[in-house]
């Protein structure tokens, strides 16, 4: 089965009327290639009030590296051509747009997918760079005990912060290195804490934040 993943680019879970696939997330991206092999970048918002569950086109456009945004957009209107913002909406877009996909998902947080790399790009062949600037939903590969540690992480930040301060929420930043998906990197705002450690070394206590 041929499934693009979506980075969830707005807040996870506030919307629980959506398709599961969705996990409540109302704002998606991704990076893919379409049936002709042209790379497109893909960017979609759910509708509100009146247009409850209304898709909206935010950006589709071929990836060039030349204000693709402005000059590579893709004959798409914003309203989707009236699609509705499910699973099978987002599946009819994509065949529009030429690129034929079995399923979608919006990847978890903490799966690592981010559609806009971090890598650089000047020591890229000239022909590579306008592509190097973005991870494709079509490629990634999510590693789900992988994403399953991570989150056990990230809940034992969260209680760790919560018993130090009980009287405020919880305030915890957690994100995938991108060259080094073992490696987690933190941010505590609370505190300024801030700084990296593998998954594995955190889970078996050889780490200690305080």
């Amino acid at each position: 089965m041929k499934t693009l993943y979506f980075e969830g680019a707005g807040c996870f879970n506030v919307n629980e009327y959506l398709d599961p696939e969705f996990r409540g997330n109302p704002r998606i991206r991704t990076a893919f290639r379409n049936d002709k092999g042209a790379a497109i970048y893909l960017e979609l918002i759910c509708g509100a009030n009146y247009y409850f569950k209304n898709l909206f086109v935010d950006a589709c456009y071929y990836i060039k590296g030349d204000d693709d945004c402005n000059k590579h957009r893709l004959g798409i209107d914003r309203h989707g051509a009236a699609t509705m913002y499910t699973t099978n909406g987002i599946l009819c877009l994509l065949n529009k747009i030429g690129a034929t996909f079995d399923a979608i998902e919006v990847l978890p947080s903490l799966s690592g997918y981010k559609v806009f790399s971090d890598r650089p790009t000047n020591n890229r062949m000239a022909s590579d760079r306008p592509v190097a600037g973005y991870n494709f939903g079509d490629e990634f590969v999510p590693d789900w005990d992988e994403i399953h540690k991570r989150e056990m992480v990230y809940e034992l930040l969260c209680e760790s912060e919560h018993r130090a301060r009980p009287q405020r929420p919880s305030c915890v930043c957690l994100w995938v290195d991108e060259e080094n998906p073992a490696k987690l990197r933190y941010h505590l705002p609370r505190t300024g804490q801030h700084g990296e450690f593998l998954t594995d070394d955190f889970l078996a206590n050889k780490i200690k934040i305080n």
